[in-house]
């Protein structure tokens, strides 16, 4: 999409204000769009109204049959299955595509920029060689240069001129990266939701320097004139604060098919799902298809869990694996509403126990969970397996949480540039966080992730390896990696294994059942299961795995045949959880993962035909 393009379109319709909403957004918003949008009456609780489109193809044409968007006096707009299906009652079943979107707009982070295309957000390789890249801006050219040949010139400005302090339009701005031409998303744009009269005081200053980038950006100069804005169709202020609020609130993480965060994407229609802390869907970008195609990259709504007729789809917002508060904070200062569902409505205490901000009964004997109280409350909590409160300071836990909160938000942004200081903070804060709160606890998890890929790294720099394993990589992720050279020292391998099943024992607790973060992590124990080492295993201690038993979640690992077995057992529940999670077969993640299981079941088969020899 350009600028360009969209004023083309504009041309052809009433152009809509979205200042001053307030209260009545939806309605206005409906009310000033086009014709061919008409609401029909409430349902029979009264407090809900389809929302139908009379001319499909101009508005939302990517909806799917058995999808509608109604109108909920809560929540606004929504997408929810059809009560109806062929004319009867039919549930949809998980793992079920719900939308299939190329992204209106798509932007890498800034440390991305040097290793993916912009445009189909692929790593630089023999694979995709073909691929046509403007010389001045890497591009698939061929699929891209439509759109960017509007934008060419004002990044080329950027790039030699800009002194801003903000970063490049190539992360920030609407009409940067991967677009696609204008024709109904004029309206869809229109309709989106924007919270400019709403938006906090702590929010104006940095959406200010956004928008003086993006005037910036789209005129090409430095000091932007209103007559060149006007051509634009922005005639004030407030309609650039609008356009940058617009898509602030409705990006989406883009991500590569392992869940690894990569850039921001925009889509008018997936972004009409609302939230829940208790999702039935998720979005992700799978790459279903092996066939590369250029400028490729689906937005995908799945469902994670069964969906009967006539319920609404919810996608979380915000990582589940969040405690309330945080959950609730990001929710607040970014999308401005608080959030109502039973995993936010239910406060943690006497009888609730919520695994994500839970510390542990510190009773002899006893193995309990507690809640985490908040700082300055008065009652301490009782352990509901002892009926005892903590003796330990609840203070000083408190303090520690605090403490890892911190090291997390510092490690996580040292993670690319400087990860020996990353791990510094996560091999000091584990241990402390661990004599209080147990696994599944923020932010004792996200620093057990966060070690689990620092030490795939560190294992990376230390040995010849074919593919990456770092799952920070701009290039790869851990699941898309080759196997390491033979020959390993078992005990560095194992103890990166042992961290991911801890990880894992955990994730299969906090994430919901159907959740793709469960497949990756299953995915990736199962890679680095495959790893050949060099001694033979000196434990066999199971970890506890709070969602059930099972034989892959270990404190040692075997060697030989017997480590074989547990990397094909990991593998193979990985491609169930997959195809689950990102629908169909399960994306480029689950294909890679079927040529490990297919290779390690050629290799098994040598082990048995060694094992039949010696037992002759």
């Amino acid at each position: 999409m350009s600028f360009s393009d969209q004023l083309k379109a504009r041309k052809q319709r009433q152009v809509t204000s979205f200042v001053d909403l307030g209260a009545n957004r939806v309605a206005s918003e409906l009310s000033t769009a086009s014709s061919a949008i008409a609401i029909t009456g409430s349902d029979a609780g009264g407090s809900k109204s389809t929302f139908r489109d009379n001319d499909k193809e101009n508005v939302y044409p990517e909806l799917s049959g058995f999808l509608e968007i109604r109108i909920d006096d809560v929540s606004g707009r929504g997408i929810w299955t059809k009560s109806t299906t062929n004319g009867g009652l039919k549930n949809i079943p998980a793992g079920s595509k719900l939308l299939a979107i190329e992204p209106h707009v798509s932007a890498l982070s800034t440390i991305y920029l040097a290793n993916l295309c912009s445009a189909c957000h692929r790593s630089r390789g023999p694979a995709h060689t073909s691929l046509q890249r403007c010389v001045k801006c890497k591009k698939c050219q061929t699929h891209d240069w439509p759109a960017h040949k509007h934008e060419c010139a004002s990044l080329q400005y950027w790039i030699v001129a800009s002194t801003s302090t903000v970063d490049s339009p190539e992360t920030q701005s609407e009409d940067a990266g991967q677009g696609k031409e204008m024709g109904s998303s004029a309206k869809e744009l229109d309709l989106m939701q924007t919270h400019r009269p709403s938006l906090q005081e702590s929010n104006h200053r940095s959406m200010t320097m956004l928008a003086h980038a993006l005037a910036r950006y789209v005129t090409a100069s430095d000091t932007p004139s209103p007559e060149a804005l006007a051509k634009l169709e922005i005639g004030s202020a407030r309609e650039l604060l609008d356009i940058i609020s617009r898509f602030t609130v409705n990006t989406f993480t883009l991500t590569n098919p392992s869940l690894t965060a990569i850039g921001v994407a925009v889509s008018p229609l997936a972004a009409l799902v609302n939230h829940s802390c208790i999702p039935n869907a998720v979005v992700v970008f799978p790459r279903s298809s092996a066939v590369f195609a250029a400028g490729s990259d689906p937005l995908e709504v799945v469902a994670i869990r069964d969906l009967a007729p006539g319920e609404e789809i919810l996608t979380s917002y915000v990582d589940v694996s969040l405690p309330r508060r945080l959950r609730g904070k990001e929710l607040l200062d970014r999308y401005h509403f608080d959030c109502g569902c039973r995993s936010c409505a239910i406060a943690p205490g006497v009888g609730h126990v919520d695994a994500r901000e839970a510390m542990i009964c510190d009773r002899e004997g006893c193995t309990g969970m507690l809640a985490l109280p908040d700082h300055g409350r008065s009652v301490l909590p009782t352990c509901p397996s002892c009926q005892n409160s903590p003796s330990v300071d609840i203070a000083s836990v408190l303090d520690a949480v605090r403490l890892g909160e911190d090291a997390l938000e510092k490690a996580t942004a040292m993670e690319l540039e400087d990860p020996e200081g990353a791990m510094r903070y996560t091999s000091n804060l584990i241990p402390l966080l661990s004599r209080h709160i147990p696994m599944t606890s923020h932010p004792l998890l996200a620093l057990y992730r966060l070690h689990q890929t620092l030490l795939i790294g560190q294992l990376s720099q230390e040995v010849q390896i074919s593919g990456n394993l770092h799952t920070g990589s701009p290039a790869q992720s851990s699941v898309e990696a080759s196997a390491l050279n033979p020959r390993l020292p078992k005990e560095r391998v194992d103890q990166v294994c042992t961290i991911a099943a801890r990880s894992l024992s955990a994730i299969l607790v906090v994430f919901p059942d159907g959740h793709p973060v469960r497949g990756v992590a299953l995915a990736e124990l199962g890679k680095l299961l495959c790893v050949d080492v060099d001694e033979d295993a000196k434990g066999m201690e199971d970890l506890q795995n709070n969602a059930g038993p099972s034989t892959m979640i270990r404190d040692g690992f075997p060697a030989g045949a017997e480590r074989l077995k547990l990397s094909r057992d990991a593998l193979l529940r990985a491609r169930t959880e997959l195809r689950r999670g990102f629908g169909g077969e399960g994306g480029e993640v689950a294909r890679e993962v079927e040529e490990s299981i297919r290779n390690i079941e050629k290799e098994w088969k040598g082990w048995q035909r060694v094992i039949s020899q010696n037992t002759r």
